[in-house]
């Protein structure tokens, strides 16, 4: 035995400094979204809703779960964005309905509800004889052709709309929409 000793300890040398230090996972998202989300949390509590805001949206991206969702949801609605609050509201009541919690869902419904009359609304109507490739933005997201003419749930405040086709000069507009009203925006 003690002959084999020498011969063990530098393969076990190897061994170590080939393997490196041990270190914990990298990247687990449920960690990080905890985090993030007491983070939030704590910011609600002094009253930094455009602080808390980004930690719940980075929480949701890590780990989207429903009482993140609410939490965004809240504080969207307390920095104005109507829209985007009552969005998550809406969705945050049929996940919680899924998972059988009355609670959450009643409350969901209810904060939407009690949004849905302050939200602007905003119509784009393309033209009637729309060039092939014809195309419409509203702050850089595609509208949909079926959705044009629709007076859709927008956030308050200013809102960049882009058409374009091809072979004609693009057309580029801000709308800024309030509380309750209904802009149309006729291209």
């Amino acid at each position: 035995m003690p002959h084999l000793l020498p011969a063990v300890v530098p393969a076990v040398v190897v061994v170590l400094t080939v393997a490196g230090p041990v270190h914990a996972q990298p990247g687990d998202t449920s960690t990080i979204a905890e985090q993030l989300f007491n983070e939030g949390r704590a910011l609600i509590k002094a009253k930094r809703w455009s602080d808390a805001c980004p930690k719940f949206e980075a929480s949701l991206r890590y780990d989207p779960v429903l009482g993140t969702r609410l939490n965004l949801a809240m504080c969207y609605e307390h920095i104005g964005k109507l829209a985007s609050a009552w969005g998550l509201y809406r969705e945050s009541m049929l996940l919680a309905k899924q998972a059988r919690d009355g609670k959450r869902a009643s409350f969901a419904q209810k904060q939407a509800a009690a949004l849905e009359p302050r939200l602007p609304r905003l119509a784009i109507a393309a033209p009637a004889r729309m060039p092939d490739g014809f195309a419409v933005t509203r702050d850089g997201t595609p509208i949909d052709p079926g959705a044009q003419g629709v007076a859709l749930f927008v956030d308050p405040g200013p809102h960049t709309i882009v058409a374009s086709a091809p072979g004609f000069e693009s057309f580029t507009r801000t709308v800024t929409c309030v509380d309750s009203k209904t802009e149309t925006l006729a291209l």
